[in-house]
């Protein structure tokens, strides 16, 4: 078998494929981008959990900083999340309005009248269901942002830690 592969490792071809796979493992302690969400780091391919471990492990207080500060980043991200029940409970307001205006019964001629019991309650439920709306137009743009500042911390992270380290 090891007479196989030397032989096979004088061809020009394989030996080159073998150059270039070796090529692609580096030893360093750099971190190089491998992907979305995946680094290389010291010839393995790791996540960015790992990766956020490696930099807040490395002893140097700023890129520490930098690392503490996506990590923070990245949890205010899932504020979007948020948009979903606030649409809900602007729905649910808006349902409730209709309700109040709707008459008392089905065979009653609709006059728009509202009885007075229902004015203030229905004034409340506006206000509510517009700050709901506002707020769940707001939530994802606010994901966006930190998105946005997660990435940049951790490019600013990694890009120190490869100057250091």
């Amino acid at each position: 078998m090891k007479l196989f592969l030397i032989l096979l490792g004088s061809f020009p071809l394989f030996s080159t494929i073998a150059n270039a796979q070796d090529s692609l493992v580096k030893k360093d302690n750099k971190i190089y981008y491998f992907g979305e969400n995946s680094y290389l780091y010291r010839g393995e391919t790791i996540g960015e959990l790992k990766m956020m471990n490696v930099l807040s492990a490395s002893g140097d207080k700023e890129v520490m900083r930098l690392a503490r500060i996506s990590n923070r980043s990245h949890n205010s991200q899932l504020i979007g999340f948020l948009a979903i029940p606030l649409v809900i409970a602007t729905w649910g307001c808006l349902n409730k309005i209709k309700q109040n205006n709707a008459p008392p019964s089905p065979g009653a001629m609709y006059l728009q009248y509202v009885p007075p019991s229902h004015e203030a309650e229905n004034k409340k439920l506006n206000a509510i269901a517009g700050t709901c709306l506002v707020l769940a137009v707001a939530c994802p743009v606010a994901s966006g942002v930190f998105k946005y500042r997660r990435m940049k911390y951790k490019r600013k992270a990694i890009e120190l830690y490869d100057q250091k380290f």
